[in-house]
């Protein structure tokens, strides 16, 4: 048995690819092309969201797919728990915001002042300094080194007055050759003074002579130092005084500026929530996903249109068409269709609802470059009778005679060759079935023949495998 299909399914090979005889004669030839679109919405109103904070959309609800709704009819419910308890947050935050930026203020106003009574003071001190120095300079350094030198001689001088007075002592006891008890106590107390008077001016003569080697330079290195030391105080006053202030204005303008952005941002916020309360735009029906060109595209919008899913943003995820909106077909077609199609052209139009009836499609536009898809974007007018309408998103064709000849030579499209240099041939059956290659020139085509302007004459017959 399996030996007997086997058989008979080589011998219906073999049958299948057998050498056909086709006679050539002049007959109609058409070619036609099929433009395949939907019904597409023209006054359709999308339905978006472009949340500027805020972009967690959450679906709680959503109206099905073909409700009739109203202008300003609620249509999707969005889950407003979070954002509610944001606003709340914020709004606590807010307060606390104004009253630091307040707060803020108040100190720059008062730091200005306080700057101003700075600078001053720090001004008058170093005036004051430059004059004391001065001072110190032309009057005090020289007085001060005058003193030493006088408290020098001074001592010289006391030193001088006690042996004086002990040398007069001993002449007038001398002289009354007084020798008693009490005179040797005062000469001896005399001497005493005079010792002790040499000893301190000995010390008095180290300590005037450190004082003016070195005490005194010292001082007025110091003195000098003290002095640079207080220019350059105010030389910093000036600069760091202002920058204290500047730094302040700084921090206060940062906070005011940061003040407004979260102002903006919570009227933004408040702004989104409102947006959360999703209305239509018009009445009419709802469509899930968006027309876009030639497509109804709802395949993001069935995932998202759900609950617990996010809404996109920026991007239409429904739209509403009013009732009887639908006139006009949208299609995207190859190059040969759009080259063989042009405005004004009519031709037979076919709803899915009603494939068995036709209607008359007429060509609106064809677009002049292709689109991003690399189609060319079509759009048609349907012409129905009173009992048809056009639905939304329903599927249409139209087909369209694009050529058109009475009496044309045609061949079917196997039997005609095609060679590398551009040429075509068939094989022309002759005498005692001898066959010859001809060239032909060829016109037209469409899915079962091939328009033959040249080369073949009606009567002729040609041979080519049929499959």
């Amino acid at each position: 048995m399996t030996s007997k299909l086997s058989l008979m399914a080589t011998a219906f090979c073999i049958t299948s690819l057998h050498a056909a005889d086709y006679e050539v004669k002049k007959e109609l030839f058409e070619q036609s092309v099929r433009v395949q679109g939907i019904a597409a919405p023209q006054n359709a109103a999308e339905v978006v969201i472009a949340p500027e904070i805020w972009g967690d959309f959450i679906v709680e609800k959503v109206l099905p797919q073909g409700t009739k709704v109203e202008k300003g009819q609620q249509i999707v419910w969005i889950d407003t728990k979070k954002v509610d308890k944001y606003i709340q947050e914020q709004e606590l935050e807010r307060k606390i915001d104004g009253i630091r930026l307040q707060k803020a203020q108040q100190e720059l106003a008062e730091l200005k002042l306080k700057t101003q009574r700075d600078l001053l003071v720090a001004k008058r001190n170093y005036e004051r300094e430059v004059e004391n120095y001065k001072r110190y300079q032309e009057v005090d350094l020289p007085d001060q080194i005058a003193s030493t030198k006088f408290d020098g001689e001074k001592s010289e001088w006391y030193l001088s007055y006690t042996r004086e007075e002990l040398r007069q002592l001993l002449k007038m006891y001398e002289a009354d050759g007084l020798t008693e008890e009490t005179e040797e106590i005062i000469v001896q107390r005399a001497q005493n003074s005079v010792k002790s008077g040499e000893f301190s001016n000995k010390q008095k003569q180290k300590q005037v002579k450190f004082q003016l080697e070195t005490g005194i330079p010292r001082q007025e290195v110091d003195r000098a130092l003290q002095h640079a030391r207080a220019k350059s105080a105010w030389e910093f006053a000036q600069t760091s005084i202002p920058r204290a202030l500047e730094l302040k204005e700084l921090e206060v303008t940062k906070l005011v500026n940061a003040d407004k952005k979260k102002a903006e941002d919570f009227a933004k916020v408040k702004a989104d929530r409102a947006a959360m309360e999703i209305k239509a735009p018009a009445a009419g029906y709802l469509y899930y996903g968006e027309f876009s060109g030639n497509a109804w595209k709802r395949e993001i919008a069935q995932k998202t249109l759900v609950r617990g899913a996010k809404l996109m943003a920026k991007r239409p995820f429904m739209v509403v068409v009013p009732e009887g909106n639908a006139s006009q077909v949208t299609a995207s077609v190859d190059g040969f269709t759009a080259s063989r199609i042009k405005a004004g052209d009519k031709g037979a139009l076919k709803l899915s609802t009603q494939p068995w009836k036709s209607y008359t499609g007429e060509v609106v536009s064809v677009g002049a470059v292709p689109n991003i898809q690399g189609k060319w974007d079509v759009v048609l007018k349907a012409d129905l009778d009173g009992a048809a309408s056009l639905k939304v998103g329903e599927n249409v064709h139209a087909d369209f005679v694009s050529y058109r000849k009475e009496d044309a030579i045609s061949v079917p499209t196997k039997a005609v060759k095609a060679h590398a240099d551009g040429s075509y041939t068939v094989k022309l059956k002759m005498a005692d079935d001898k066959q010859e290659e001809k060239k032909v020139t060829v016109g037209e085509s469409n899915h079962e023949k091939v328009e033959v302007l040249s080369g073949l004459d009606a009567g002729q017959v040609i041979i080519f495998e049929a499959k």
